[in-house]
C-alpha cells in the first residue's frame, strides 16, 4: 500500500522537531511493509523577503523535496498562509471560506505530484484546512481518505462555534475514517455529528534496551521539550526552578525560546542555570531524554503528550500537571 500524508506541520533540516509525529507515522507505516511519504504546502514568498526574518528566509529557500530520517517530504509553495490569526479567529466562523480558499490554491499544484506517487490511501492531518482539498484529490486519484485530528485546541472550538461544528459534520462524512488521539476529542467529534470517529493513542518507537545513562557530575539536569506557546507552561517551570534555585540544578530547553521568555529567564536570574539546546533530530532528542535526571513540561492542555511517553520509555522520571 502507498500512503500519502498531507500536513502543514513538517520537519525541516533546520527545524527537525516540528511535526516529528508525521515522520514517526511514516516510519511506522514503512515498518509494516508499506510505502509512506509526506506532502505539504508552504507559503510562496519572494526571494527578496529572505532578509526580513528567519521565517521568511526559511520559506524563500525551501526546497521542493528533502529527506528527514529516511522519509521523503515534498513541498508545494502556494499563495495561502494558514496563520495563527486565520486558524484561531477566522476559520471557526468561516470554515468553508478558509477550506475553499486553501483548496483553490493547492489542488492544481498538489495533484500532479500525488498522481506520480499514486497513493492507495490519503491521510490528512486536520480536517481544517485540508478537507475540501483532500476530498477532491482522493476522488480524482481513486484513493481512500482518512483524517487524523491531533490538535486539542482545534477540536475544542467545535464546542463553542456552530459553523465549525457544521463543517466538521459535513466534511467528516466524506472521510472513510476520522482518528483522534484521546477520548475527549472523540466525544467532541461525536457530539458534532462525525459518525466515523475512532480513538487510537499515539505511539512511539520501540526501545529495545532503555538503559539509564545519567551524568556522573553533581549537576541535576532537567530537560524540557515543547513548543513555546503559553499552554505548555514554560513560565511555570521557570518560576518553580527559581524558587528552588541551587548551584547543582541545570534546566535544558530544546530550541530557541521566544524573546519574552528569554527576558523572563533573565528577570528571574536564571541565565546561569538555563541552557538552550539547538533543535535536534529524533535520535539526538531521545539521547537527551535518556541522560536527563528529570523531564518536566507542566502543560495544562495536551491532546496526548508524546514527549512524556518518550521520556518514560528511556526510564527518565517525568513531571507533568
Amino acid at each position: 500500500m502507498r500512503v500519502a500524508l498531507l500536513t502543514l506541520a513538517t520537519p525541516l533540516p533546520d527545524r527537525p522537531s516540528i511535526g516529528r509525529y508525521n515522520i514517526a507515522q511514516c516510519k511506522a507505516i514503512n515498518a509494516l511493509g508499506h510505502t509512506a511519504e509526506i506532502f505539504t504546502c508552504a507559503p510562496k514568498v519572494p526571494q527578496w523577503t529572505a532578509r526580513l526574518s528567519k521565517t521568511c528566509d526559511r520559506h524563500a529557500s525551501r526546497s521542493g523535496t528533502h529527506v528527514i530520517d529516511g522519509i521523503k517530504v515534498t513541498t508545494t509553495q502556494i499563495n495561502f498562509v494558514y496563520s495563527k490569526l486565520i486558524r484561531e479567529r477566522f476559520a471557526p466562523y468561516f470554515p468553508q471560506t478558509v477550506s475553499k480558499s486553501f483548496s483553490s490554491q493547492s489542488i492544481s499544484l498538489l495533484r500532479p505530484k500525488l498522481k506520480r506517487f499514486n497513493p492507495d490511501l490519503i491521510v490528512v492531518h486536520g480536517i481544517m484546512p485540508w478537507a475540501e482539498t483532500a476530498v477532491q484529490l482522493s476522488g480524482s486519484l481513486h484513493a481512500r481518505l482518512v483524517a487524523i485530528e491531533h490538535s486539542q485546541s482545534d477540536i475544542d472550538r467545535i464546542e463553542t462555534c456552530k459553523r465549525i461544528r457544521h463543517h466538521y459534520k459535513k466534511m467528516g462524512a466524506r472521510f472513510d475514517q476520522v482518528f483522534t488521539v484521546n477520548q475527549r476529542m472523540m466525544k467532541t467529534l461525536s457530539m458534532a455529528g462525525v459518525k466515523r470517529a475512532r480513538q487510537i493513542y499515539n505511539g512511539i518507537e520501540r526501545v529495545e534496551k532503555a538503559h539509564t545513562v545519567r551524568s556522573n557530575s553533581d549537576t541535576f539536569d532537567i530537560l524540557c521539550v515543547g513548543a513555546y506557546i503559553e499552554r505548555k507552561g514554560h513560565r511555570v517551570l521557570l518560576e518553580a526552578v527559581s524558587r528552588i534555585k541551587k548551584n547543582n540544578i541545570r534546566l535544558k530547553l530544546v530550541g530557541l525560546p521566544t524573546v519574552p521568555l528569554l527576558k523572563h529567564i533573565k528577570k528571574l536570574g536564571l541565565s546561569d542555570i538555563v541552557e538552550v539546546l539547538p533543535e535536534m533530530n529524533q535520535s539526538d532528542l531521545r539521547e537527551q531524554m535518556r541522560c536527563a535526571d528529570l523531564f518536566a513540561l507542566p502543560s495544562w492542555d495536551e491532546a496526548f503528550g508524546l514527549v512524556y511517553a518518550e521520556s518514560l520509555s528511556v526510564n527518565t522520571p517525568v513531571l507533568l500537571t
